[in-house]
């Protein structure tokens, strides 16, 4: 009989002779266990699911409603105003720098309508965003859109006034709608077993 490896005498010789060699006849008799498959490529979808479900037309759509109820909710404040006041209700109050004011009583009341539908967008990111770290991106779109209609309607905005008042509106949209969001994330889950 020929050998061809050494192995092969080991194995041979661990056969017939236990005895003189128990290491090779114990690891012939029972074998390593086989290891584990080679890793697969990691699946990025399940540990990022932001990347997965990232859907540029789902941002876009959020983008118009938030853009669409802010504007609603600002006109019925407006609205409101109006009835309160008896003050003429025109376009003029939404993208013009003429009614802002801090020195006039009027101008208070547009300031004060100018804050309130910044906090009602700060509850419409709660319903419509959903995310508490979304929100800042998505009040500096609001404001963007509406600083460039504001500017393709009455023109740049030159009054210290209007900047004021609108970016402290972006800045009370934005902490409370992250604090509105935070406590929605962060709201124990209901129970079916109760």
């Amino acid at each position: 009989m020929k050998l061809n490896t050494l192995y092969e005498f080991w194995m041979i010789q661990s056969v017939l002779c236990p005895a003189y060699f128990p290491a090779v006849s114990q690891i012939l008799l029972n074998p390593p266990p086989t290891p584990p498959p080679p890793r697969q490529s990691l699946d990025y979808s399940m540990a990022k699911p932001s990347l997965a479900t990232f859907v540029p037309t789902q941002i876009v759509y959020q983008i118009l409603a938030l853009q669409s109820f802010f504007y609603f909710f600002e006109v019925l404040l407006f609205e409101l105003r109006h009835l309160l006041t008896g003050s003429p209700l025109t376009l003029l109050d939404l993208f013009t720098t003429q009614t802002l004011s801090l020195n006039t009583v009027a101008g208070w009341g547009t300031n004060l309508v100018v804050l309130l539908s910044h906090f009602i967008g700060s509850l419409l990111l709660v319903v419509i965003v959903e995310k508490s770290k979304k929100c800042l991106d998505f009040t500096v779109t609001t404001f963007l859109v509406h600083f460039v209609l504001t500017c393709v309607y009455g023109g740049f905005p030159a009054t210290w006034d209007w900047w004021i008042v609108n970016l402290l509106g972006v800045a009370i949209m934005v902490v409370m709608g992250e604090w509105f969001c935070s406590r929605r994330e962060l709201a124990d889950i209901p129970s079916l077993l109760g």
